[in-house]
């Protein structure tokens, strides 16, 4: 709730929290998922080695626990790392984890998905920043017609 109403320093409190009370336990799912999170919260903090050091993390334990890119949450964490590598202009690093991310969305789930959507939309900014204006376009067309087909005309975005 901290995270999602931008209170950030109680997030990575109780994240961290969470963590260290965790961490001595084991890897699993659950630690995964709070590095995960508190790797988002530094993200939109602009603090990307940080970011970036949990992103791995949570990594690391679900490519443990599910075997090499076959986990939603990993596609997830891919493209995760993708916007951090992005937002500092290290767009082939970018464009990397990016495809991961997209491949997984669609090998779990096909073409017509959100999160296939979500990741066609990012790969677009990063061409878009990168100065590509057709290869922008047509990722965000590729975007809009993914979400037209999932939902319609229900969603604003």
């Amino acid at each position: 709730m901290y995270f999602e109403s931008h209170k950030y320093e109680k997030a990575i409190e109780y994240y961290s929290l969470y963590i260290h009370q965790n961490e001595a336990k084991g890897k699993d799912i659950n630690l995964a998922t709070s590095y995960n999170h508190l790797g988002a919260v530094y993200k939109h903090q602009g603090e990307y080695k940080k970011a970036l050091e949990y992103f791995f993390k949570s990594l690391d334990i679900f490519r443990s626990a599910f075997g090499e890119d076959n986990h939603p949450d990993i596609g997830a964490i891919y493209n995760n790392i993708g916007q951090v590598y992005q937002n500092q202009a290290e767009y082939n690093k970018a464009f990397k984890f990016y495809l991961k991310s997209l491949d997984i969305s669609k090998s779990l789930y096909g073409e017509n998905h959100q999160h296939t959507a979500i990741v066609c939309h990012n790969i677009g900014m990063a061409y878009l920043n990168q100065g590509d204006h057709g290869k922008a376009l047509e990722c965000y067309l590729k975007s809009l017609e993914i979400k037209r087909s999932v939902f319609g005309g229900r969603k604003p975005s």
